[in-house]
Protein backbone atom coordinates (compact mmCIF):
# COMPACT_ATOMS: atom_id res chain seq x y z
CA UNK A 1 0.00 0.00 0.00
CA UNK A 2 2.95 2.49 0.82
CA UNK A 3 4.16 1.84 -2.93
CA UNK A 4 1.28 2.86 -3.99
CA UNK A 5 0.61 6.07 -2.40
CA UNK A 6 4.03 7.15 -3.21
CA UNK A 7 3.86 6.06 -6.90
CA UNK A 8 0.32 8.09 -6.71
CA UNK A 9 1.58 11.10 -5.61
CA UNK A 10 4.95 10.85 -7.64
CA UNK A 11 2.89 10.65 -10.35
CA UNK A 12 0.61 13.25 -9.55
CA UNK A 13 3.39 15.77 -8.63
CA UNK A 14 5.31 14.58 -11.81
CA UNK A 15 5.94 17.63 -14.47
CA UNK A 16 4.85 16.23 -17.14
CA UNK A 17 1.44 16.18 -15.07
CA UNK A 18 1.14 19.45 -16.29
CA UNK A 19 -0.11 23.05 -14.30
CA UNK A 20 -3.10 22.03 -12.92
CA UNK A 21 -4.71 22.43 -9.62
CA UNK A 22 -5.68 19.39 -7.19
CA UNK A 23 -6.20 17.83 -3.96
CA UNK A 24 -5.79 14.53 -2.84
CA UNK A 25 -6.14 12.42 -0.50
CA UNK A 26 -4.90 8.75 -0.40
CA UNK A 27 -5.92 6.76 2.93
CA UNK A 28 -7.53 3.36 4.29
CA UNK A 29 -10.32 2.55 5.77
CA UNK A 30 -12.99 0.58 6.95
CA UNK A 31 -16.68 -0.05 5.60
CA UNK A 32 -18.99 1.58 8.19
CA UNK A 33 -22.47 2.61 8.64
CA UNK A 34 -23.29 5.99 9.77
CA UNK A 35 -26.92 6.22 10.57
CA UNK A 36 -27.77 3.60 8.40
CA UNK A 37 -25.84 4.91 5.30
CA UNK A 38 -22.20 3.84 4.21
CA UNK A 39 -19.17 5.72 4.86
CA UNK A 40 -15.71 4.93 5.78
CA UNK A 41 -14.05 5.24 8.70
CA UNK A 42 -10.38 6.41 8.53
CA UNK A 43 -8.97 6.33 11.61
CA UNK A 44 -12.22 7.20 13.58
CA UNK A 45 -13.43 9.87 11.44
CA UNK A 46 -16.55 8.81 9.46
CA UNK A 47 -16.43 10.33 5.81
CA UNK A 48 -20.19 9.45 3.86
CA UNK A 49 -19.95 7.68 0.64
CA UNK A 50 -23.07 8.47 -1.24
CA UNK A 51 -22.47 6.43 -4.09
CA UNK A 52 -25.65 4.55 -5.00
CA UNK A 53 -25.64 1.36 -3.94
CA UNK A 54 -22.85 1.06 -1.44
CA UNK A 55 -25.35 1.35 1.59
CA UNK A 56 -25.89 -2.34 0.41
CA UNK A 57 -22.28 -3.17 -0.49
CA UNK A 58 -21.07 -1.54 2.97
CA UNK A 59 -24.23 -3.59 4.88
CA UNK A 60 -23.21 -6.50 3.13
CA UNK A 61 -19.43 -6.69 4.25
CA UNK A 62 -19.30 -4.80 7.17
CA UNK A 63 -15.16 -3.88 8.61
CA UNK A 64 -14.51 -4.38 5.31
CA UNK A 65 -10.83 -2.22 4.59
CA UNK A 66 -10.83 0.27 1.16
CA UNK A 67 -8.11 1.87 -0.63
CA UNK A 68 -9.59 5.34 -1.02
CA UNK A 69 -8.68 8.39 -3.44
CA UNK A 70 -10.71 11.45 -1.23
CA UNK A 71 -11.36 14.76 -2.73
CA UNK A 72 -10.39 16.84 0.54
CA UNK A 73 -12.64 20.04 2.11
CA UNK A 74 -11.01 21.19 5.08
CA UNK A 75 -12.10 23.81 7.94
CA UNK A 76 -10.79 26.95 8.73
CA UNK A 77 -8.16 25.20 11.26
CA UNK A 78 -6.95 22.66 9.18
CA UNK A 79 -9.43 19.79 10.29
CA UNK A 80 -11.06 17.72 7.20
CA UNK A 81 -14.76 18.28 6.73
CA UNK A 82 -16.40 14.81 6.61
CA UNK A 83 -19.55 16.40 5.12
CA UNK A 84 -17.72 18.24 2.27
CA UNK A 85 -14.88 15.72 1.51
CA UNK A 86 -16.05 13.59 -1.47
CA UNK A 87 -14.94 9.93 -1.77
CA UNK A 88 -13.04 9.78 -5.87
CA UNK A 89 -12.07 6.05 -5.86
CA UNK A 90 -12.94 2.86 -3.62
CA UNK A 91 -10.51 -0.06 -4.13
CA UNK A 92 -11.42 -3.22 -1.54
CA UNK A 93 -8.44 -4.94 0.28
CA UNK A 94 -7.89 -7.73 1.90
CA UNK A 95 -6.43 -6.36 5.10
CA UNK A 96 -4.88 -3.12 6.89
CA UNK A 97 -1.98 -1.89 5.01
CA UNK A 98 0.72 -0.95 6.79
CA UNK A 99 0.75 2.57 5.58
CA UNK A 100 0.19 6.10 5.61
CA UNK A 101 -2.20 8.55 5.14
CA UNK A 102 -0.61 10.58 2.26
CA UNK A 103 -2.06 13.95 0.64
CA UNK A 104 -0.73 16.08 -2.12
CA UNK A 105 -2.20 19.48 -3.43
CA UNK A 106 -1.64 22.20 -6.14
CA UNK A 107 -2.85 25.87 -5.72
CA UNK A 108 -2.38 29.18 -5.24
CA UNK A 109 -0.88 30.30 -1.87
CA UNK A 110 -3.53 32.76 -0.36
CA UNK A 111 -2.38 32.93 3.02
CA UNK A 112 0.25 32.14 5.63
CA UNK A 113 -0.25 32.12 9.44
CA UNK A 114 3.04 31.23 10.91
CA UNK A 115 0.95 32.09 14.81
CA UNK A 116 -1.41 29.07 14.20
CA UNK A 117 0.81 27.32 12.38
CA UNK A 118 -1.76 27.41 9.28
CA UNK A 119 -1.37 27.88 5.54
CA UNK A 120 -4.23 28.36 3.26
CA UNK A 121 -4.29 27.49 -0.85
CA UNK A 122 -7.29 28.18 -3.40
CA UNK A 123 -7.94 24.91 -5.53
CA UNK A 124 -9.59 26.56 -8.89
CA UNK A 125 -11.60 24.65 -11.30
CA UNK A 126 -9.36 23.13 -14.27
CA UNK A 127 -10.16 23.27 -17.66
CA UNK A 128 -12.24 20.21 -18.43
CA UNK A 129 -12.38 19.29 -15.31
CA UNK A 130 -14.89 18.10 -12.71
CA UNK A 131 -14.58 21.43 -10.14
CA UNK A 132 -17.16 23.92 -10.67
CA UNK A 133 -16.48 26.32 -7.91
CA UNK A 134 -12.69 27.04 -6.24
CA UNK A 135 -12.20 26.12 -2.67
CA UNK A 136 -9.76 26.84 0.55
CA UNK A 137 -8.08 24.49 1.64
CA UNK A 138 -6.10 25.23 5.27
CA UNK A 139 -3.23 22.61 6.23
CA UNK A 140 -1.42 22.84 9.11
CA UNK A 141 2.68 23.27 8.97
CA UNK A 142 5.65 23.81 10.84
CA UNK A 143 7.08 27.11 11.30
CA UNK A 144 10.05 26.12 9.42
CA UNK A 145 7.88 25.68 6.43
CA UNK A 146 5.65 28.46 6.76
CA UNK A 147 8.55 30.40 7.00
CA UNK A 148 10.08 29.02 3.93
CA UNK A 149 7.24 29.51 1.63
CA UNK A 150 6.69 32.05 -1.03
CA UNK A 151 4.22 35.17 -0.51
CA UNK A 152 1.13 34.28 -1.09
CA UNK A 153 -0.33 34.58 -4.94
CA UNK A 154 1.96 31.99 -6.16
CA UNK A 155 1.03 28.58 -7.36
CA UNK A 156 2.99 25.77 -4.87
CA UNK A 157 2.62 22.09 -4.14
CA UNK A 158 2.25 20.99 -1.06
CA UNK A 159 2.54 17.15 0.35
CA UNK A 160 1.86 16.01 3.58
CA UNK A 161 -0.34 13.17 5.43
CA UNK A 162 -3.72 13.31 7.15
CA UNK A 163 -3.39 12.43 10.92
CA UNK A 164 -6.80 10.74 11.83
CA UNK A 165 -5.79 11.26 16.02
CA UNK A 166 -6.62 15.20 15.38
CA UNK A 167 -8.66 14.93 12.16
CA UNK A 168 -5.81 17.40 9.91
CA UNK A 169 -3.97 17.43 7.10
CA UNK A 170 -0.38 17.99 7.77
CA UNK A 171 1.81 20.03 5.05
CA UNK A 172 5.21 18.18 5.64
CA UNK A 173 7.04 20.03 2.22
CA UNK A 174 5.99 22.83 0.07
CA UNK A 175 7.68 24.09 -3.33
CA UNK A 176 6.71 26.86 -5.51
CA UNK A 177 4.77 25.60 -9.17
CA UNK A 178 3.75 27.56 -12.04
CA UNK A 179 -0.04 26.81 -12.45
CA UNK A 180 -1.87 26.99 -15.86
CA UNK A 181 -3.59 30.44 -15.22
CA UNK A 182 -0.51 32.17 -14.17
CA UNK A 183 0.04 35.54 -16.27
CA UNK A 184 2.24 35.23 -19.25
CA UNK A 185 5.23 37.26 -19.01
Amino acid sequence: MLELVETAVASALAPEAGRTYLAVLEAWGRAHLCKGRACLDLGGAHFPVGWKGMDAVFREFPGAFFRASLWPRTWEDGTMDPRKTRIKSLVPLAAPPQARYAFYARGRLLAVDPAEGLLTLEVRPNPRGRLREPFALTLVASLELLLSLPEPGGGIRVEGEYRPARGRLVARAAHPVPLWDDPTP
